[in-house]
């Protein structure tokens, strides 16, 4: 089953000079073969990225979305330097995928039958 909107969308990427650009670009790409692989299925990413002037600095804002055909996954996180917060974002996310996949496979809170002692 293949997903009707584009693998990866960003929001807020136009803000950004063109270096800053091409440096998120290939971040999400490379993370994004990461988490595909992660699942197993097709995935789509939204990056929504927000910059704030506090004190003559800019500080960044990423809010990730992953969405599979089954569920969704999501995190965000501000810090100072864009590519710093993009990977730390990204690896909370990563993180986030393998927890669930790992639970899902492992079948958690599902009764196993008890298995009768042996008799010594």
């Amino acid at each position: 089953m293949r997903l009707a909107q584009p693998i990866i969308q960003y929001y807020g990427l136009k803000k950004l000079s063109n270096i800053e650009q091409a440096n998120v670009e290939k971040i999400c790409t490379d993370y994004h073969r990461k988490i595909q692989r992660s699942l197993g299925k097709d995935t789509s990413i939204k990056v929504h990225l927000k910059t704030h002037e506090e004190g003559g600095k800019r500080k960044f804002s990423v809010i990730l979305t992953v969405v599979a055909a089954d569920r969704s996954f999501s995190s965000h996180l501000a810090d100072w330097d864009l590519s710093r917060v993009l990977h730390k974002t990204f690896k909370y996310l990563n993180r986030e995928v393998l927890r669930r996949k790992r639970t899902d496979d492992k079948g958690i809170g599902e009764k196993r039958p008890r298995q009768p002692k042996s008799k010594k």
